[in-house]
């Protein structure tokens, strides 16, 4: 899979934080550190499917992040 960015919603960011003790870079690490995806279920929304990725940041730690992206 490629991802060629990530769109963030501030609520979201704010969650990650807050409630987890995640920071975006740490997502934003992971991302950019090749992790591995699964498929989790089709979204709410027509044309749209929702994935999780499993990595780690540079500092080693390990991140779990689910995101939606178009389908196909």
């Amino acid at each position: 899979m490629r991802i060629d960015g990530l769109i963030w919603h501030q609520a979201v960011e704010d969650k990650l934080c807050s409630k987890h003790g995640v920071t975006r870079s740490e997502v934003e690490e992971t991302f950019a550190n090749g992790p591995r995806f699964r498929f989790v279920e089709g979204g709410d929304y027509a044309g749209e499917d929702v994935y999780a990725a499993f990595g780690r940041t540079d500092a080693g730690r390990y991140v779990n992040s689910t995101s939606w992206w178009p389908a196909g």
